[in-house]
Formats: structure tokens, C-alpha cells, sequence
């Protein structure tokens, strides 16, 4: 099944791939940077990472725009939980008074009380720039978070949709696999792959290496998994839809070796952040490039510049972890 050919966009935030898959622009940082997605059976609805706090009204419009109400929602799923992907999870709960939130084992606690998930995104911000970012984070009610992971499998109605454990970007990132079309949400353990770098050659991706469990090995364990899963798509949080699998799989698998080297080069050199920002930068320039990306040099590092602080803190973060 290839839902890439059922591709239509209901307005300028709001995409359908057919089969009760849509996308929402979050509105984080910028046009088709962050998705969220909604899976609609039967007038009922799955939300699939929430965006930030500032991505509630753009949730609330989708629905409205697709007939549905505040009830129709019955979960909301994380494949994890930082904040560009969960970050309005508390508020959009205390909204769908019908829905429960499923999370993986180990970031539970921190939808149930959100402090130590604030103090650290501080750490990598900074105060001002978290609440700009993210706004205040709405605590969620024990009783209505379920623990998922590897194994686990909940409903929409009849529709299945299996949780499976994908280490690497984060240790409690889990893929989502729904049975109906066998596509898999992704969140970020399958690269991040934005729209004005797609060619004929399909979408092009890179990993993400985040602070602060970027894990290499698990990283390409959980690239696998999905590159010997058969889905027909995946749908990355940034952003949405990818069916060129085995050739990005390739790619990020490779990445993950080059962000390796590029950070133990500059490990002891005198500004190892600068250098490994400068590397990770011309590295992606230079795979984009190949990958049949038009785009001049100077204005792809200007999209992949806030990728590349985020990676360069979380390499330094894992020479310190080793």
C-alpha cells in the first residue's frame, strides 16, 4: 500500500495520505518542521506526538476542519517525550477529557509531574528560550497515562496499533506500528528529513543526535528493525511521510558512523563544539548534495543549523557518557 498517491492537502496546515492518516504543521520553529499526526477510524481519533503548547489550537482546527469533536479523541501516543513531541501533551489532555495517553515505562513519570523534564530542557536552552519554545507544562493525572513498550498493543476501535522499543535517539523512544496500513511513526529514530530537501531521488535524511541518550550502536540496532520491517512508509515527526525506507536506512546507518568519527577527532581539540559543528554541517551539506538537493550550500546550513547545535551538544554529551 502506497498512501503517497493518496497525498492531499486540505489546507496550508493539514494534510491527508488517505486511510485516516493525516498530518498537522505543529508550528514549531518554522513551516514543515515538526508533524503532528492523527489516525481517524471510524470518527475516532489517535494523536500521534503533540507539539508544543503552542500547537493546540492548530490540533483544534484540524479537528473541526475533518468534522470531528474533543470527544472523538481517545489517545494520544508519544514515541517520546521531549518536548517538540510532547510538550503539549498535559494541555491537549486536560482538553480530550475522553482520551488516555500512552508513553513509554520510563517517561511516564515525567508526564505525571513534568519538573525534572523542565529543569533539563532549561539546562539546553535556557529559561527565556524554553518558555518562548514550549510555554508551561500541564502535569497529566496518573489514572490516565498507560505504560507501554515493547510488545504492547492498543486500539483505536478494531485498529492495532503496536509499540515497539527503538532506542538511540532517546532510551525511551518507542516506534508505533499500525497494523491496518503497516506504516510505523517514527519520531526521530529514523532521522529527520525536511520537504525542500526531497528530490527525485526520494527524501533525504539525517540522524538526529540530541542530548542526552544518543546511543550509536542502538541507534542503527533500531534503524534496522525498521529497514527489515517491510513498511510501505513511515511517518517522521519531522517531517511526515518518507517511503524511500531502504535507501534512507542506508544513509543514516552511515551517518551514525561519521557522527561518531567527527566527534572522537575533536574531542581534545581546543573548541571541540565549534569543530564538530563545522564538520556535521559540511558533512550534510556535502550527503544532501549527493542525494540531488539543489539547494546552495549557504542555505542549506542555514536549514540544518538548529540541527546541528542540537547534535553537536548531544556527540559531546556521549564522549562524556562513554
Amino acid at each position: 500500500m502506497r498512501s503517497s498517491h493518496k497525498r492531499k492537502q486540505i489546507n496550508s496546515n493539514l494534510i491527508s495520505y488517505g486511510d485516516g492518516i493525516f498530518a498537522i504543521d505543529s508550528g514549531y520553529i518554522r513551516k514543515e518542521f515538526a508533524s503532528i499526526h492523527l489516525v481517524v477510524e471510524k470518527n475516532k481519533v489517535a494523536i500521534i506526538d503533540t507539539g508544543t503548547n503552542f500547537s493546540i489550537n492548530n490540533v483544534l482546527d484540524a479537528l473541526k476542519d475533518l468534522n470531528l469533536t474533543k470527544l472523538s479523541v481517545e489517545w494520544i501516543f508519544l514515541t517520546h517525550i521531549h518536548l517538540d513531541h510532547a510538550g503539549g501533551a498535559g494541555k491537549l489532555m486536560s482538553i480530550f477529557t475522553n482520551a488516555k495517553l500512552a508513553v513509554h515505562s520510563r517517561g511516564a513519570k515525567h508526564m505525571i509531574n513534568p519538573r525534572k523534564l523542565w529543569d533539563a530542557v532549561i539546562d539546553v536552552y535556557g529559561l527565556k528560550t524554553a518558555q518562548q519554545q514550549y510555554g508551561e507544562l500541564v502535569p497529566i493525572p496518573e489514572e490516565k497515562i498507560v505504560e507501554i513498550g515493547e510488545g504492547d498493543t492498543l486500539y483505536l476501535e478494531k485498529r492495532a496499533f503496536e509499540f515497539w522499543n527503538a532506542p538511540g535517539h532517546a532510551n525511551h523512544h518507542v516506534f508505533i506500528r499500525d497494523t491496518k496500513t503497516k506504516s510505523i511513526f517514527t519520531g526521530d529514530t529514523y532521522g529527520i528529513s525536511y520537504k525542500e530537501m526531497d528530490t527525485a531521488n526520494g527524501s533525504f535524511a539525517f540522524i538526529s543526535s540530541t542530548p542526552s541518550q544518543f546511543n550509536p550502536e542502538e541507534a542503527q540496532n533500531s534503524i534496522r528493525r525498521i529497514m527489515k520491517s517491510k513498511a510501505p512508509m513511515v511517518f517522521l515527526t519531522h517531517y511526515s511521510q518518507l517511503t524511500n525506507i531502504k535507501s534512507t536506512g542506508n544513509c543514516l546507518l552511515k551517518l551514525v558512523n561519521d557522527y561518531v568519527k567527527i566527534a572522537e577527532v575533536y574531542e581534545k581539540t581546543e573548541e571541540p563544539i565549534k569543530n564538530i559543528e563545522r564538520s556535521l554541517t559540511d558533512l550534510l551539506c556535502q550527503r544532501s548534495q549527493e542525494h540531488g538537493v539543489v539547494l546552495p550550500k549557504k542555505k542549506l546550513a542555514q536549514v540544518f543549523q538548529f540541527d546541528v547545535k542540537l547534535n553537536t551538544s548531544g556527540l559531546i554529551n556521549w564522549l562524556e557518557r562513554r
